[in-house]
């Protein structure tokens, strides 16, 4: 994933608060068996969204359908 990431301007990357909502997820499930791993994670996500804070795409009502059909797919497997 790196080289992905090193080939692309920074600049033309967005990140989708429905990624942040996932990762915040999985962060809230980890925090009860290890707490500072948890804050740890925490920390680093926080670090992430004022990194792009300019560039969270917005999230529309179509987003929220497609995550909704995403989403029901994943359960699915």
């Amino acid at each position: 994933m790196a080289v992905w990431y090193e080939a692309h301007a920074t600049a033309n990357l967005y990140l989708s608060p429905l990624s942040i909502g996932e990762i915040q997820h999985g962060i809230e499930r980890l925090r009860p068996r290890d707490p500072v791993r948890a804050a740890k994670l925490e920390r680093l996500l926080l670090g992430i969204i004022a990194a792009y804070a300019d560039r969270i795409a917005p999230f529309t009502a179509e987003a929220a359908r497609e995550w909704g059909r995403m989403h029901l797919k994943q359960r699915c497997r």
